[in-house]
């Protein structure tokens, strides 16, 4: 997970913070390949993603003859799963899926995943360094250590570790190929694993997923977020 690379560092001589180059937009539509390795299945989609910016995170999954296989939809609470093969669905609380996978998931942290984002955007000079053409950004919140591996060019992500001290459980993001959109830069290929120890089995564990945009739109418009559970459908854990 760690460059085996030796870096050299040194301290960064700013003012109480660095300039961070933030995404903002109303609403955002996109096309992307999606590739993720599950502990018991790997698979491949074509996905539709609609955001709107701190309220909602929508998505069509389908398989690779265009057929929908799920459907999600998340807000700051809660994250929704229809699963259209199983015909069945699915309704967590990121509270329970942090303590299952005993790492800080949220659905802030889920949007600036997709969007490379910084999760937390306060820091000071004393938390900075510079490595050749990266500034590197470590944060301690609450046993949780974030690095922040950002290009000094774009102020934009390279990469980005999240380690839970508490219980080692780390993820780690690698945001590739950023282009314009609408003035805006995005990362349009987007590598993501996340470590973490199963509490049942004790055994160590690894989610993996990649995302290639194939294209992001943005919009003031008010997009559309269809989501209804059939009511043939039978509830799951």
């Amino acid at each position: 997970m760690f460059s085996c690379k030796k870096r050299t560092f040194s301290k960064v001589d700013l003012s109480d913070s660095l300039l961070v180059s933030s995404t903002h937009f109303q609403y955002l539509s996109a096309k992307a390949n999606l590739d993720f390795t599950l502990p018991s299945q790997n698979a491949k989609a074509k996905t539709a993603i609609r955001m709107q910016q701190d309220s909602l995170i929508w998505l069509s999954i389908g398989s690779s003859m265009g057929i929908e296989v799920l459907r999600v939809q998340a807000n700051p609470d809660s994250i929704w799963v229809i699963n259209r093969d199983q015909q069945s669905y699915q309704e967590f609380a990121f509270q329970e899926l942090s303590e299952r996978f005993s790492f800080p998931l949220s659905f802030h942290l889920v949007q600036d995943l997709l969007v490379g984002e910084m999760p937390v955007k306060q820091f000071s000079k004393n938390q900075t360094m510079l490595n050749d053409d990266e500034y590197v950004i470590t944060q301690q919140i609450n046993g949780i250590e974030i690095q922040n591996y950002m290009s000094t060019a774009t102020r934009k992500l390279n990469r980005l570790l999240i380690k839970d001290t508490r219980s080692g459980s780390l993820m780690e993001i690698v945001y590739q190929h950023y282009t314009l959109v609408d003035g805006i830069l995005f990362p349009y290929h987007i590598k993501a694993q996340l470590h973490y120890r199963d509490k049942q089995s004790g055994e160590k564990q690894r989610i993996k997923a990649e995302v290639e945009y194939q294209k992001i739109e943005l919009s003031n418009e008010p997009l559309r977020f269809p989501f209804k559970v059939p009511g043939t459908y039978q509830k799951t854990n």
